[in-house]
């Protein structure tokens, strides 16, 4: 070792412990970013969980199931997907009345008699009103046979069937 070498040895380690001092507080600068970060995305989800709820739960309402297209399996109006809409506004025990509205040209009536047993099934003491705006044919007319009365509805509120419209 030559005498000037201390002095290169500590500078040398002076510069080392300076770059490992900024790599942890790169890193601790980092780790806080993202717990701040995860912090405040979940202050935003809950703040957004609480208003976004459309209160499908409070309150007496009556459903509106919209039943579009032709009634095939394999089309937006098949049978699966109405009966599920179907199931989901006769399940909720404020609903005080299922509306129907069907825009339908016709369609399958296999598929319109899987729709016409599973109201019939569901309806009991649930009034059911169908409602045909726009087209009256053959596949939808079985559900207008046998309308109750008219009732008063505080408010309308769809019920999902999954997929948005």
């Amino acid at each position: 070792m030559s005498e000037g070498s201390w002095e290169r040895d500590v500078i040398e380690t002076l510069a080392t412990a300076a770059l490992k001092e900024q790599r942890r507080a790169r890193r601790w600068s980092i780790f806080f970013k993202l717990l701040g970060f995860a912090y405040l995305t979940l202050l935003i989800l809950l703040v957004l969980d609480w208003r976004g709820h459309d209160g499908l739960t409070s309150g007496k309402h009556s459903a509106l199931v919209d039943v579009v297209g032709v009634i095939d399996p394999k089309g937006d109006a098949s049978a699966d997907r109405v009966t599920e809409a179907l199931q989901n506004a006769f399940k909720n025990k404020n609903t005080q009345g299922v509306i129907l509205r069907i825009n339908s040209p016709g369609g399958s009536p296999v598929q319109a008699g899987i729709i016409y047993d599973e109201i019939r099934r569901l309806r009991g003491f649930t009034p059911t009103f169908p409602c045909m705006p726009w087209s009256r044919t053959s596949a939808p007319r079985a559900d207008t046979t046998s309308r109750p009365p008219p009732t008063r509805f505080t408010s309308t509120r769809r019920a999902s069937s999954g997929r948005s419209a």
